[in-house]
């Protein structure tokens, strides 16, 4: 990243790897590093800018991040990491009502088909709702987007048992989703 900042699919891997390693000041720092070499208006600031909103938010400047996050939208509404770091902004300072608008009033931006990422922003939905005792909308929206298929990945299962999880705890019959 620091020989090719403008490399997104590089800088994209990069900070998916400081989110699982834990590295949460490169998760800003990296992202940080690289953004001096774009300019506003070309392709891929946007998502630079996602990415970054998402790092800042990491490392609790949810100020910065919703900022960030919200200027990186107006270029590219259908920035899904975008959206998610400004849902993860929203769930860190207990905005759950204005998290699940915020979610739901713009899935046709971020949940078609082919995002790959939908689904983790529908279980940050399904959370907001379940932080406000809307249980029966949780589990629609685990059966309409969670839900395990024949084609899931380990992320999405992560997701659909962390949401069940959270519904068993606080005493919720999920019948047979397990």
């Amino acid at each position: 990243s620091m020989d090719h900042p403008r490399d997104l699919l590089a800088l994209q891997m990069d900070h998916l790897a400081d989110f699982f390693h834990g590295d949460r000041d490169n998760l800003r720092g990296r992202v940080a590093r690289a953004l001096p070499a774009w300019t506003d208006g070309e392709d891929g600031y946007g998502l630079a800018l996602g990415l970054l909103s998402f790092g800042f938010e990491e490392c609790g400047d949810y100020g910065r991040g919703e900022v960030l996050g919200r200027r990186a939208l107006k270029i590219e509404p259908q920035d899904c990491w975008a959206r998610h770091a400004i849902a993860h902004v929203m769930e860190m300072q207990a905005r759950q009502e204005e998290g699940a608008r915020f979610m739901e009033d713009s899935a046709a931006d971020w949940a078609q088909d082919d995002n790959g990422f939908a689904f983790h922003n529908w279980w940050h939905t399904a959370l907001f709702h379940l932080d406000q005792d809307h249980v029966a909308r949780a589990l629609e929206l685990y059966d309409a987007a969670l839900a395990p298929g024949e084609e899931s990945v380990q992320l999405t299962l992560l997701d659909a048992a962390a949401l069940l999880w959270r519904l068993h705890l606080r005493g919720e019959d999920v019948g047979a989703r397990w």
